[in-house]
């Protein structure tokens, strides 16, 4: 995503999390659904590039609401509120 390139995830909620609206789902292990979703992807590129482009900036906006700084920030609050209770 934070490249611009489109996701095809498994549909779990932990990806879902991640990608957003961004990203395409998948059942786990279903080849004729993942096989599709990149099909499509793939003639979206090449019949409709203005969907293709908007697509990708969405992924794009998606992937910068995750940093190092962030998490790492998340984390020292999570530490400081654990210390607290103990």
């Amino acid at each position: 995503l934070a490249c611009g390139t489109p996701v095809v995830a498994s549909a779990l909620p932990v990806l879902r999390e991640v990608g957003g609206r961004a990203a395409t789902y998948c059942p786990v292990a279903d080849v004729s659904a993942w096989s599709e979703a990149v099909s499509a992807l793939l003639r979206e590129r090449l019949q409709h590039p203005e969907r293709w482009s908007e697509r990708r900036k969405l992924g794009i906006a998606q992937a910068a609401k995750f940093s190092w700084t962030e998490y790492a920030r998340s984390m020292v609050e999570l530490y400081r509120e654990l210390l607290s209770a103990a």
